[in-house]
C-alpha cells in the first residue's frame, strides 16, 4: 500500500523512501498554478483596456507593470517534483516554470519535519522541512486531504521519523510552556 499516494513511490527500503509526482498531477500544476493565472490576468487587462478607452497612459503603464510583477511571481514559484529522503539527507527536485532545481538538506541542518492541514477549496497535507537557525519551512510533500487518512498520517510520521531520525510534529497542535 502506497501512503504517500498520489505520489509514485519509487523505492521504499529501510534505508530510502523515493517519491515521485505522475504526470498528470505535475502537468495539472503546471496548467492550474502557472497558465490560467497568466491567462486570467491578462484577459481582465485586456477587456478593461479595451472597454474604457478614456483611462490615462500612466493608468495603462500601471496596468501593465503590475501584471507583469504577476506574472513573474507567478512563475517563480516553486513545485516539488520528487523527493529523496535518506538517512544523512533528503534530495528535493523544485521545479520552477523554465528549470528544475536540485536542493540537497542534509538532515544535520533540519531542526523537525512538520505537517499541517490547508483548507479551502483544495484541502491537502503539507509536509514540510524545518531548517535549523532560521526556522525556515522547506515543502517536501503535498498530500491532498481526499487521499489521506488518520492511519496513513501516523504511518507516514513513523516512517519519516524512524529513516531521519527527525521529529515530524503537527503544526495544528499549539504547545504553551510556563502555564
Amino acid at each position: 500500500m502506497n501512503v504517500f499516494s498520489p505520489y509514485i513511490l519509487l523505492e521504499d527500503s529501510p534505508s530510502e523512501i523515493h517519491l515521485k509526482e505522475n504526470n498528470f498531477r505535475k502537468n495539472l500544476h503546471l496548467l492550474i498554478l502557472r497558465f490560467f493565472p497568466v491567462l486570467f490576468l491578462s484577459a481582465g487587462i485586456f477587456l478593461l483596456l479595451a472597454s474604457s478607452p478614456t483611462i490615462p497612459n500612466w493608468a495603462n503603464a500601471v496596468m501593465i507593470i503590475a501584471s507583469i510583477v504577476s506574472a513573474i511571481f507567478i512563475f517563480s514559484r516553486k513545485l516539488v517534483t520528487e523527493v529523496l529522503i535518506t538517512k544523512m539527507s533528503i534530495d528535493v527536485n523544485y521545479n520552477y516554470f523554465f528549470r528544475t532545481h536540485k536542493q540537497s538538506y542534509p538532515v544535520s541542518f533540519i531542526d523537525h519535519l512538520a505537517y499541517r492541514r490547508r483548507g479551502g477549496r483544495a484541502p491537502a497535507y503539507i509536509y514540510s522541512a524545518v531548517i535549523k537557525g532560521d526556522n525556515k519551512r522547506e515543502p517536501l510533500l503535498k498530500i491532498p486531504a481526499l487521499c489521506i487518512s488518520e492511519e496513513k498520517r501516523t504511518i507516514i510520521k513513523n516512517k519519516l521519523e524512524t529513516l531521519t531520525g527527525l521529529k515530524v510534529i503537527d503544526t495544528r497542535i499549539k504547545i504553551f510552556s510556563g502555564q
